[in-house]
């Protein structure tokens, strides 16, 4: 199928006439380039910031525009995805409205999370929207709702074989060849990732209203994430990519019957409690990487450590995974004793072979925790603890981060912080962190595998990486 991408200049809402034409005139560009499906951006007609027309002025030419595209579709055979404020009665709503080649509107989809100031003059949508074509079947969702990984997920469990997003990403820079945001760099590449489907994402790019300035960079992400086309971030242009509609693969990953807190509602005193005592807010954190060829050698290591962690005031250590070979109860008990304050994690085997991750504290065991979704295990689930007061967290092994169930559910259990212990080193174990964070508000200590291409990291709520360790063949020094 190919694919456009027609990234338009930003204009203001008094120039919808001229958008209006406009929209026609790059509709026919694309179809004479080969297009099959045509993707605008998310409010290319009239402008995203369309309070400044609180008599909607510019609605008087919105029939003739649809009707325009409708023609357009139905002459050249195409599919046309075009966002748009469309009126239902009194209410206004930010939509993608879809036409197909014989010319009939497919349906539409509305945005159902809006951003910051478009909740002035837009009512959220419901439910995600999919239509079936030749090439196969097709959702959409328009810009914030990628940053909240039910929507897309819904729309890949609804068949989506391709996701069409129409956004109207903000960025900031010194200047236009250096604008980014988060879901350019990696939320919208995990969202392809995670559900295993490509996803078309097509902005504007400019500065509206003397404040919005659009992102540009218009681009397509593959299922496996790497984004395989992308325009300029500084000018109006048409993309043409042919691409092919996987068959996606079943996700084995998830079980649904862990998520139920997902349709719960919010506990907002979960996420302000520590607003009642906001000196136990600060947390500092460590994450430990060392080798070890024996089990003594490993308490030794961690045991010293440790103490290093104490006199830099840490109340949070992660320590290596212990990886071939089993420690001993009394080996967990020395470890604890070198625990100064707070807590220490271990990743770890009991002597039966099931991982564990073990919380010590000087006092003893505060708490162990197993994996969720290696098994099917009666009565599982997602569960967060209280590591200092103040302080929850949950765990993730593996390819745990890969479901975004799993961190939503700790999160709205109350996780502040989730320790993934990545043994295996989980597909662009970066990008998901920066994913997982931006998109819960928590926290992400990353304790990496230890082989020679690997660190742990640390990410902060806004994706931000926070500190790191060296890549094993950049060290500077012994572990």
């Amino acid at each position: 199928m190919k694919l456009a991408l027609v990234q338009m200049t930003a204009a203001e809402v008094e120039q919808y006439e001229e958008t209006a034409q406009k929209i026609l005139c790059l509709a026919e560009e694309a179809c004479s380039q080969g297009a099959e499906m045509i993707l605008f951006p998310e409010c290319a007609y009239p402008a995203y910031m369309i309070g400044r027309d609180p008599q909607r002025h510019f609605l008087k030419c919105l029939p003739e525009l649809l009707e325009g595209l409708s023609g357009i579709a139905a002459k050249n055979k195409v599919y046309i995805a075009v966002g748009a404020a469309f009126p239902e009665g009194e209410k206004l709503y930010n939509s993608v409205i879809v036409y197909g080649p014989d010319g009939k509107m497919r349906g539409k989809g509305c945005k159902s999370n809006l951003w910051h100031f478009d909740e002035k003059w837009f009512t959220a949508g419901g439910e995600p929207f999919l239509f079936d074509t030749e090439f196969g079947r097709i959702g959409v969702m328009i810009c914030a709702d990628g940053r909240v990984p039910e929507v897309a997920r819904m729309l890949r469990l609804g068949g989506a074989q391709l996701i069409l997003d129409a956004v109207n990403l903000v960025a900031s820079a010194e200047a236009p060849d250096k604008l980014t945001n988060q879901q350019y760099q990696f939320i919208l590449p995990i969202r392809a990732w995670e559900n295993g489907v490509p996803i078309a994402v097509c902005g504007k790019a400019g500065v509206e209203s003397g404040s919005v300035c659009g992102l540009g960079r218009s681009f397509i992400a593959s299922s496996d994430g790497t984004i395989i086309a992308e325009c300029s971030p500084d000018r109006e242009e048409i993309l043409v990519k042919d691409i092919q509609l996987p068959a996606p693969a079943p996700l084995t990953l998830r079980r649904p019957e862990l998520y139920a807190p997902l349709c719960s509602p919010v506990r907002l005193q979960e996420q302000t409690r520590w607003l009642d005592n906001p000196e136990q807010a600060e947390v500092f954190a460590a994450l430990i990487r060392f080798s070890a060829g024996s089990r003594k050698e490993y308490v030794l290591r961690a045991e010293e450590a440790l103490k290093r962690c104490g006199m830099m005031d840490v109340r949070l250590a992660v320590l290596p995974s212990t990886q071939g070979f089993v420690l001993e109860s009394e080996d967990l008990n020395a470890i604890g004793s070198a625990v100064v304050q707070g807590t220490a994690v271990v990743d770890c085997e009991d002597k039966d072979g099931n991982r564990r991750a073990m919380f010590l504290k000087n006092s003893g065991c505060a708490g162990m925790l197993a994996p969720t979704h290696s098994g099917q295990e009666e009565g599982a689930e997602i569960c967060v603890l209280e590591l200092l007061p103040g302080c929850h967290a949950a765990v993730m092994f593996d390819e745990e981060m890969a479901v975004p169930e799993i961190a939503r559910v700790a999160m709205l259990k109350g996780a502040d912080v989730i320790l993934w212990l990545d043994r295996k080193g989980c597909g662009p174990d970066k990008l998901l962190a920066q994913t997982r964070a931006a998109e819960n508000k928590v926290f992400i200590l990353r304790s990496g595998p230890h082989g020679e291409n690997e660190r742990s990291y640390a990410v902060s709520p806004d994706g931000a990486q926070l500190f790191t360790s060296f890549l094993l063949k950049a060290r500077l020094h012994r572990d």
